[in-house]
């Protein structure tokens, strides 16, 4: 099986304005922006870490008041032994929300990467 990826606009710091030190990559939303920073975040890493499929989990950015919902949809086992997450996330600050899709993978070193590969 060929898993293609979406690459996610995780994207606390593109609602806020603001860059990051944090590992990024270059992403796509599904609301039609492109190119949209994205950050790997200790919350989304935890949150793909104890997936349950259809459980939404949420947090508030303390920084940007960012408000984030997370959700897996599917949890994917490729013939590499890989495992991967299909998600959704919406981030909302003020009146602007996005929603953005994406599939993370885990890495050897226990990490998740989001990107096309």
């Amino acid at each position: 099986m060929t898993l293609k990826f979406v690459v996610s606009g995780i994207a606390i710091a593109a609602l806020a304005g603001c860059a990051s030190s944090q590992p990024q990559a270059r992403g796509s939303s599904s609301t039609g922006g492109s190119d949209s920073r994205i950050v790997m975040t200790p919350e989304i890493s935890h949150a793909l870490d104890t997936a349950v499929r259809n459980q939404p989990q949420a947090w508030t950015d303390p920084e940007s008041g960012a408000q984030t919902s997370f959700t897996v949809l599917s949890i994917i086992q490729k013939e590499d032994d890989t495992y991967c997450r299909e998600f959704t996330e919406t981030v909302s600050k003020g009146s602007d929300t996005e929603t953005f899709k994406g599939i993370a993978c885990r890495n050897a070193d226990g990490s998740w990467r989001v990107g096309a590969g």
